[in-house]
């Protein structure tokens, strides 16, 4: 297993694990996967529908608190 796999599944793991959603811990462990291919430079690698499927779990966690701040929740 490559180095930047590994942070992106220990990051993933207990987010499932205290959330106890699924889909939540599979988010961020891709949100965690791309920001480390980014930075590290290696952009190129990532799969474009892996940059659009992180976009939405960027979107679906933003929601939340952006309801909050708007007053919507």
């Amino acid at each position: 297993m490559s180095n930047s796999v590994r942070p992106p599944t220990r990051r993933g793991f207990p987010c499932h694990a205290f959330d106890g959603s699924i889909s939540n811990g599979i988010g961020a462990g891709f949100i965690t996967y791309v920001l480390i291919k980014l930075v590290k430079g290696k952009a190129r690698e990532v799969h474009p529908l892996l940059w659009v499927v992180t976009a939405l779990f960027v979107i679906y966690f933003a929601i939340g608190p952006i309801k909050i701040l708007l007053g919507l929740s």
